[in-house]
């Protein structure tokens, strides 16, 4: 007897980070995430990307951090924060996104942007979903998007 059971409807699902996930492409809580290639690793999305994944819900990381400085005594020096080489990947829901150079307004269509952000630059690519802040998203800053 087989039996089948529906996975995660709703999400989150959990992914794990790329190996070029660090530095200025390292994944943060609240950036678009898309899968890397054949690995099924996941990383930033990329400006105009036709198959962004979802949210990523918190920072995560290939592997432990070093900030390359060794100490006065020759040793590597590393960051003691915890982070996971898991990432929860959320796709359905309201989420406070981060935003390009450019102000949106509410009810915007946006997309995604360079480094895992939201845009309106663009209408190519797939899009994210609809500004619902109120007010609007400030250059640079945080707002409401419900997914779509």
């Amino acid at each position: 007897m087989t039996v089948v059971q529906e996975k995660l409807r709703f999400g989150p699902a959990t992914y794990q980070v790329t190996d070029t996930a660090t530095g200025a492409n390292a994944i943060d809580g609240g950036l678009l995430v898309e899968f890397d290639g054949t690995t099924g690793k996941i990383k930033q999305a990329v400006v105009d990307s036709t198959k962004w994944l979802g949210v990523a819900l918190y920072p995560g990381s290939p592997t432990n951090v070093t900030d390359g400085t060794p100490t006065a005594q020759g040793y590597p020096v590393m960051v003691i924060d915890d982070i996971p080489k898991e990432v929860a990947v959320a796709w359905t829901g309201v989420f406070p996104l981060l935003a390009t150079a450019a102000a949106l307004a509410q009810g915007d269509i946006v997309y995604c942007g360079a480094n895992g952000k939201i845009q309106k630059a663009t209408t190519t690519g797939r899009p994210v979903g609809i500004v619902v802040e109120p007010g609007g998203i400030l250059a640079n800053g945080r707002g409401l998007v419900r997914l779509f």
